[in-house]
């Protein structure tokens, strides 16, 4: 009797819980390939994996649940890739907890839960950073006005909610699509002290990194030499035309480019 070959029995999920490259979108991608993954046991018993297949391979069904409802509301977010998408993703990056992301995001908590399961399943691997970096928000690669998403999740990762809310609501104040208008368009006259220290920060976003020391440098060099030029044309008792907070931010650029400058770091090896 001849022998019969057993395939090997498949582990995708338990590999995509050790890769450390994993794609947020993963029970997305075996979804997707349900007649090969399927296979694997913990595929089938996953309660996401399968009623994501039906949803994308067969869009009606007759004994549709709350939970395809859920998928088909999170599929159309996450392929249309519009600000819900960005903000809902950095909400998670900020680690907002699920009710809460809910009521700001004025949706179900089961499209919330849908959504991190199937698109963007983060949440349990935000204290590994060279993850969330390295993997989900690809710092590695140039920031482009186009990037919102990657932007937003950037600086709720980093720096916050109340950062993130801060941004969004900058970003929906000036009726933007994306950032291409902030390299093009004039400042707004009158704009607050919060605006302009938001619109210098994305401007710093888009300048390639290994220029970035150098092009800081310049532009705080520039504002001193107005400043210092300034003063010296008015009487003492008026003010600058440049904040104070401002010529010491600058006068602190200046010193860090310094600090870094090869020429400076020559002379404390000698």
């Amino acid at each position: 009797m001849p022998l019969v070959h057993i395939p090997p029995q498949p582990h995708h999920i338990r590999f995509q819980k050790v890769n450390v490259r994993r794609k947020p979108h993963w029970r997305y991608a075996l979804a997707v390939d349900f007649d090969v993954t399927h296979r694997d046991p913990e595929v089938r018993q996953d309660p996401w994996i399968g009623r994501t297949w039906q949803v994308v391979d067969h869009g009606f069904l007759l004994n549709r649940t709350a939970k395809h409802d859920a998928i088909q509301t999170a599929l159309d977010i996450w392929f249309d890739d519009s600000p819900l998408r960005w903000e809902l993703e950095s909400r998670i990056l900020a680690d907002e907890e699920q009710t809460q992301l809910a009521e700001a995001m004025e949706l179900p908590l089961l499209v919330i839960q849908a959504y991190e399961a199937i698109f963007f399943d983060v949440r349990a691997y935000l204290a590994k950073r060279d993850y969330i970096a390295g993997t989900v928000l690809q710092v590695w690669k140039p920031f482009e006005p186009t990037d919102v998403g990657r932007i937003w999740g950037h600086r709720s990762y980093f720096g916050g909610l109340p950062v993130l809310e801060t941004v969004v609501d900058h970003f929906d104040r000036r009726g933007w699509k994306d950032y291409r208008p902030l390299l093009v368009e004039p400042a707004v006259a009158g704009r607050s002290a919060l605006d302009a220290a938001i619109e210098r920060d994305l401007l710093l976003t888009f300048v390639p990194q290994e220029v970035a020391s150098a092009a800081l440098a310049c532009a705080a060099a520039e504002l001193l030499r107005a400043q210092q030029a300034a003063a010296a044309r008015r009487p003492v008792a008026e003010p600058a035309e440049i904040p104070e907070e401002l010529v010491e931010a600058c006068e602190a650029i200046v010193a860090e480019a310094m600090r870094c400058s090869p020429s400076q770091q020559k002379s404390k090896a000698v």
